[in-house]
């Protein structure tokens, strides 16, 4: 989170304005951008010397730039980013790898997302919170799944099959109207269009394209991931390579029974195989939201798979013995 130089107000002076807004903090400039979407002219007062706010990023030591008030963007509602066309804008949402509190005796406690890092940072400090820290994230993540469920959809930019998605997912916001499903990838007017003739716009954030280096990152905010695979030549020749990232994320995923799809749900048991109707998708989502204890234990199955059979090391190695054999 970065705060801009506001402009000189010299040239506002005798002017009239439909709106004044006081306070160019992030509330005061939604508000303000909002209006002046809708073609009313808006001026913003702000006394400081940037803008932002308690959004604002500022250095408050020499070389050291602190964002001041807010350090996650989690009450940023994904409408005002996608109405104001943020991302347009320079908006670019960075992973939070890390929290760093120094303390008074000239300690601190470093968290990361590496989990035994985490645990022998804390234990420095006691052991006892250390021990603990587990039933806490457990405890943390249940309590996020209640208030609010997040569904997950991974493209690039083709978007394939997200028609019965949007589908499935009107009909699970009828008994959990707070869902939301983040969709990454290119957003298309077709994509845009699928989302509003749906009438779900208000439970889908599209976040545009990510890397395959941080798709991780945001992906792992969903607690379940959704792969609509249909029974096709093309599906069942293939292996689509989004299920190995949600089995590496520890989350469930509702698919189709095609293909080696088929095979790894049954086998492994990673997620819910669903007819290809929307009422059985939103059926098997609508099973692992109201059901943790399943989707907890679905998700721990896929990343133990994901670990020991699809770990690329182990695969490569298969790969080479299978040469072998194949050539003497």
């Amino acid at each position: 989170m970065a705060g801009g130089r506001p402009p000189s107000y010299d040239g506002a002076v005798g002017r009239r304005y439909d709106a004044i807004v006081i306070g160019g903090g992030h509330n005061g400039l939604t508000a303000a951008a909002y209006l002046a979407r809708a073609g009313r002219s808006v001026l913003v007062l702000e006394k400081r010397h940037v803008l932002g706010g308690a959004a604002v990023t500022e250095e408050l030591y020499p070389g050291f730039r602190f964002s001041e008030f807010s350090y996650v963007v989690s009450l940023l509602r994904p409408e005002i980013i996608r109405e104001l066309n943020l991302p347009a804008h320079g908006l670019q949402i960075l992973p939070l790898d890390g929290t760093f509190t120094p303390m008074p005796d000239g300690s601190s406690l470093w968290r990361t997302n590496d989990h035994a890092q985490t645990y022998r940072e804390i234990a420095r400090h006691s052991r006892l919170d250390a021990e603990a820290y587990d039933e806490y994230g457990q405890a943390m993540l249940d309590m996020g799944r209640f208030a609010k469920p997040i569904l997950g959809f991974a493209s690039a930019d083709s978007h394939l099959d997200l028609e019965i998605v949007m589908e499935a997912l009107r009909i699970v916001v009828r008994t959990h109207p707070d869902v939301k499903l983040v969709v990454s990838g290119r957003t298309s007017k077709r994509v845009v269009d699928l989302v509003n003739s749906h009438g779900v716009q208000d439970n889908v954030a599209l976040i545009g394209f990510v890397t395959s280096d941080d798709l991780a990152w945001h992906m792992g905010a969903a607690d379940l991931f959704l792969l609509p695979f249909p029974d096709t030549v093309y599906n069942r020749g293939r292996w689509p390579n989004k299920l190995g990232l949600y089995m590496c994320l520890g989350r469930p995923t509702v698919s189709n029974p095609t293909g080696d799809v088929k095979t790894a749900f049954e086998r492994h048991h990673v997620g819910l195989l669903a007819e290809w109707d929307p009422e059985d998708f939103a059926a098997k989502i609508l099973t692992l939201i109201e059901d943790p204890m399943l989707a907890r234990e679905l998700g721990a199955n896929g990343r133990r798979v994901a670990l020991t059979e699809y770990d690329w090391d182990k695969l490569i190695v298969r790969l080479e013995d299978f040469y072998e054999e194949v050539l003497g």
